[in-house]
């Protein structure tokens, strides 16, 4: 037999109290949710932000290492051989490395890290009408076969302002 498909419970004792458990964790006193603390709490007063710190001043990098990386790479002479330096530059040889080999997924990656993605648009055009449209104009109908009185208003004011 391998093993026991039903082993046996280990038995909990029963001299262990629920209090002495909640009394070896301290208890921890929580602001209820969606309500502001109590003025003067000083409740997790060290890791608050100090007055005019701001979290991430600079914002997110406009590139990353590994793009720098790349983009150094291929920008690089053929004839001349750079020993890499750093993580982000071994990375980036090694794909062009690759890129090199005809890896076409390689080479993708390269061309997106150097020179961005390129827009992605689709365009159908097979005569029929977009249901988003579609959809617009019956709520349209269903506004104006509702409400008579206030699109009639509307026409009018919109009439004065033409004449104006």
């Amino acid at each position: 037999m391998i093993g026991d498909p039903f082993p046996k419970q280990r038995k909990v004792s029963k001299g262990v109290s629920k209090q002495r458990k909640t009394e070896a964790r301290p208890l921890l006193r929580r602001a209820p949710r969606g309500k502001p603390f109590a003025v003067g709490n000083n409740f997790g007063i060290e890791t608050r932000f100090k007055e005019g710190n701001r979290a991430n001043p600079g914002g997110r990098p406009k590139s990353k290492i590994i793009s720098d990386a790349c983009r150094a790479v291929v920008s690089s002479d053929l004839t001349e051989r750079v020993r890499p330096q750093t993580r982000a530059e071994k990375v980036a040889t090694k794909l062009f490395g690759m890129a090199e080999k005809g890896n076409i997924s390689a080479i993708r990656e390269l061309a997106d890290r150097c020179e961005g993605r390129p827009a992605q648009s689709i365009n159908v055009e097979d005569g029929r009408p977009d249901n988003l449209s579609v959809f617009c104009e019956t709520v349209k109908q269903m506004y104006h076969a509702q409400h008579p009185q206030l699109v009639a208003a509307q026409d009018g004011d919109d009439e004065n302002e033409e004449d104006a």
